[in-house]
This record gives structure tokens, sequence and C-alpha cells, in this order.
């Protein structure tokens, strides 16, 4: 609240977008009613929004908590897909049942890898987020 107040009545804001897990919603609305209801926020004047995303899970299957500093970063989540995406495209290259050539595997594993979390954030929209499930996460950081 006092984050929001500032914001409105400091920097005088006139929108204010937050983004964090979904689960967080709840929490938003009540501030902003709160604060509409205080006086801090007219709604002719402001636009207060909360965008949720997925929550993003560890292999224990608890939610990550990013003030313990022992998150995983997108860019390893990303990256750690885009290998697994190599490796398994590789392994199919070596058995025989696949179409695409070596050169094309770098390109191919990133639409995949990227694609896979992608895909993992929009279908799990209300539901935990760990894209690497069937191969549990394991990023050091």
């Amino acid at each position: 609240m006092a984050a929001l107040k500032y914001r409105l009545n400091d920097l005088g804001a006139t929108r204010a977008v937050y983004i964090t897990d979904f689960s967080q919603g709840d929490h938003f609305k009540m501030c902003y009613l709160a604060a509409e209801k205080i006086g801090w926020v007219k709604p002719k004047k402001h636009k207060l929004e909360h965008i949720g995303f997925g929550t993003v899970m560890g292999d224990d299957g608890k939610r990550f908590k990013t003030r313990s500093g022992e998150t995983v970063r997108l860019v390893d989540l990303l990256d750690e897909a885009v290998k697994r995406m190599e490796t398994s495209l590789n392994e199919r290259i070596e058995a025989g049942g696949a179409i695409i050539t070596k050169e094309q595997v770098p390109e191919i594993a990133a639409a995949m890898g990227y694609g896979a979390v992608k895909l993992s954030e929009g279908r799990n929209r209300r539901s935990p987020l760990n894209p690497l499930q069937a191969q549990p996460l394991t990023i050091q950081n």
C-alpha cells in the first residue's frame, strides 16, 4: 500500500502495472480496492493492473521464493530447455529417427525449447509451471 501511495501521490503515476505470479492476484485486487476506498485512486484518472504469470516450481514441488535468492533465472530455464532439446534431437538423429541434419539441431532445438516453456506457461496459466517436469529441473545457481 505504501508503494502504491508513493507512486500515485509522489510520482504522480496515473497507471501502475504489477507483474507477479498469478497467486498474488487477490492481494493486488484488495490493495487496489482499498486504495480506491480511501481516496488515493480515482477510477477515471488512474488505471491499476496486475499481470499474473504461472508459478515456477522447484524439484521438490514447492514454488520458488524469490527472496530466498535460490530461484532459477528465466535465462537459465530457457537455456536448459534448449540444451535438453539438443540432446533429444541428437539422440534421435543417431538412432535414425529424425529427418533433420546435425547442422539444423541448434535452430530447431531453440525453437522447440523456447516453445515448450511458452506452451507450458500458457497451458498452465492457473497451475504450477515447470516446463521440464518430465525431467526434473536441476539447474544450480
